[in-house]
């Protein structure tokens, strides 16, 4: 959000459950910014401290607890009931991988064992050093995750059957993105290189 006045405020009284059943401190899958309040609203007056006025928190977490509720329980049953989440949406890039060396000379491919990804080859570039690559880029954007779930094999196509070359393919790093204009429109592109 980029009202200098606004903050992320999260509250335990408006729960949202995922599809997953889990307790979401938002209302919607990932936070938005219906989540974000005015900083000296009246939501806040209780939460707040004279400190917190000077050094600003990054976001509020308010839990209540009434002297009823199954969040004192120490039933290990209920645990479910004591934990809250909150999701953030993370990142899509197009993921753009550069076959390096031997590799920029042979037939290759991307195959998503889950076949939920494609990839086409969009031609060869020669790198610093003036070596040579290929380059395959995924056809859609891939949502960046913590762990990802992607799995991917490069593949060489060969006369009578294909051979794998890598049984897994190194995913994309939050560390190597940067925008290109693709097809008149400003995409956000991740770049793994592979030797």
């Amino acid at each position: 959000n980029d009202t200098p006045n606004a903050i992320l405020y999260f509250d335990n009284r408006q729960l949202n459950t995922d599809a997953d059943g889990r307790q979401l401190l938002h209302d919607g899958e990932f936070v938005s910014e219906t989540d974000y309040v005015t900083f000296n609203s009246n939501t806040l007056s209780d939460c707040l401290e004279p400190r917190d006025y000077h050094v600003r928190p990054s976001f509020i977490v308010h839990i209540a607890i009434h002297k009823d509720s199954q969040l004192l329980s120490l039933d290990q049953g209920n645990r479910q009931l004591r934990q809250f989440f909150i999701s953030f949406a993370s990142s899509e890039t197009l993921w753009k991988y550069y076959f390096v060396g031997d590799l920029s000379r042979r037939s290759l491919y991307i195959a998503d064992l889950d076949n939920t990804i494609q990839f086409q080859e969009i031609g060869n570039t020669i790198l610093p050093g003036n070596r040579s690559a290929k380059i395959l880029q995924s056809t859609n954007t891939i949502r960046m995750l913590e762990r990802p779930k992607q799995r991917l094999q490069l593949k060489e196509s060969l006369d009578l059957r294909d051979k794998v070359l890598i049984n897994r393919l190194p995913n994309a790093s939050i560390n190597q993105m940067y925008s290109e204009k693709i097809d008149g429109k400003m995409e956000a592109v991740s770049e793994i290189f592979v030797h």
